[in-house]
């Protein structure tokens, strides 16, 4: 990856960061998280692990404002990293492998986080996904 482009996706993924942060994105009370789809489209598209590892601790900078390991930033880089490792296993389309990692990795995530928003927020979670 070239120097350019590697400042702006690094670029790219601040912004991402900071719009998820001032709650600049929300949509009828649903907030988007952005640091997560960026870490997943990443692992598709990435192909040098050393520099998707430096993108997925940009992003768990992003994700964490409080001292301390928070659970939802271990979770999303365990999902990131293990997008990482099964884009290089399937043989789809990246833009498929993409789409499956979005969907895929948002329910984990808050499945983990966050288990009891899926079941008395059903129609909210789907829509987010």
């Amino acid at each position: 990856m070239s120097l350019t482009r590697f400042a702006a996706v690094f670029l790219l993924i601040a912004a991402m960061g900071l719009m998820q942060n001032s709650g600049a994105a929300t949509i009828y009370g649903i907030k988007p998280n952005f640091l997560l789809v960026a870490a997943l489209i990443l692992a598709v598209f990435v192909s040098d692990w050393k520099i998707f590892t430096i993108f997925v601790l940009e992003t768990l900078a992003l994700a964490s404002f409080r001292q301390g390991v928070e659970s939802e930033v271990v979770f999303l880089a365990t999902i990131s990293l293990l997008a990482f490792i099964a884009s290089r296993r399937l043989g789809l389309r990246p833009l498929i492998n993409s789409a499956v990692f979005i969907a895929l990795g948002t329910i984990i995530f808050y499945a983990l986080t966050a288990f009891i928003f899926f079941t008395e927020n059903l129609a909210v979670a789907a829509v987010e996904i």
